[in-house]
């Protein structure tokens, strides 16, 4: 989980989460990013920002530091 500098511009028109392991997800009230490493409820407020494509196993026993990168 991280706080992106500034909060993304997003509107619950946009709110899309199914809450599913492996989603990269933004949580529009509180303004963080997190990743799902588990299936977990899905908000009204939540936005999905992309997914695993490979490699969804090694989601949970990971630790310390994880680049994202836009491309």
């Amino acid at each position: 989980m991280f706080y992106p500098p500034e909060k993304l511009k997003v509107t619950a028109k946009e709110s899309y989460h199914d809450g599913k392991k492996g989603e990269l997800s933004y949580y529009a009230p509180w303004g963080d990013v997190f990743m799902l490493y588990k299936d977990f409820y899905a908000s009204d407020h939540m936005h999905r920002l992309g997914v695993v494509i490979d490699g969804i196993d090694n989601i949970a026993p990971m630790s310390g530091t994880v680049v994202i990168e836009r491309y």
